[in-house]
């Protein structure tokens, strides 16, 4: 797949889309790694890598603490999660939650191996760095969403494999669906457009972090 995109991008295909590069056209991504490159925080625990469903809150004040720093980027895909991650290293947290994956598939922007790929190398890359990579659950879109059901069977397919490479690497994985979903499908009291969260579905993502992983950390 990425020789034949390599090839297609050298002869200048008509419409073709230059999928491993894709991250660079959102202009959200430009602006918040601007502003990370600004931001000097004092006190680095846990970094939380991800997309607009990361980057929404605060997660100090969610949390209740002081030592969370947003890595999130609205729009993000995997890919851009890999070009990011010397930035994540140079912070040197102690752990690195992540979730992402959703706008690679909704976006038809990868297969759930390409993802699973790019998730191999994330995770690797935090390891090698004495980084602990913790794996959150891809979260379900809702059923409103668009090709919701071809979605969601998409999602329940990386999140099985995700799963493995957690237990792979002896590393933590968080079902974050299991509070947010039911039947592999996010409840619409939980999100305002069927995809991004409302107030109330970070509450439970909060409150699955504080009774379970958080609760020693």
């Amino acid at each position: 797949m990425k020789i034949l995109n390599n090839i297609l991008k050298a002869m200048k295909v008509p419409g073709f889309r230059d999928k491993d590069n894709e991250y660079k056209n959102n202009p959200d991504y430009a602006v918040r790694r601007s502003l990370f490159r600004e931001y000097n925080p004092k006190s680095v625990k846990i970094v939380m890598l991800g997309d607009s469903i990361t980057q929404a809150p605060d997660w100090n004040e969610l949390l209740g603490r002081t030592d969370v720093v947003n890595r999130g980027i609205s729009g993000d895909i995997t890919q851009g999660f890999i070009s990011r991650m010397k930035e994540i290293y140079k912070l040197n947290p102690e752990f690195c939650l992540i979730m992402g994956g959703i706008n690679d598939i909704t976006k038809n922007l990868a297969t759930v191996d390409e993802i699973c790929r790019n998730y191999e190398q994330i995770v690797t890359g935090l390891i090698k760095k004495y980084i602990k990579p913790v794996i959150q659950s891809t979260i379900y879109v809702a059923a409103g969403f668009d090709d919701a059901p071809q979605i969601n069977i998409k999602v329940k397919e990386l999140n099985s494999r995700l799963v493995l490479l957690a237990e792979k690497h002896n590393a933590v994985f968080i079902n974050v669906n299991s509070v947010l979903a039911t039947d592999d499908v996010l409840k619409p009291e939980f999100t305002y457009d069927e995809l991004h969260l409302l107030g109330s579905g970070y509450a439970k993502w909060r409150d699955l972090l504080l009774d379970g992983f958080l609760k020693t950390v």
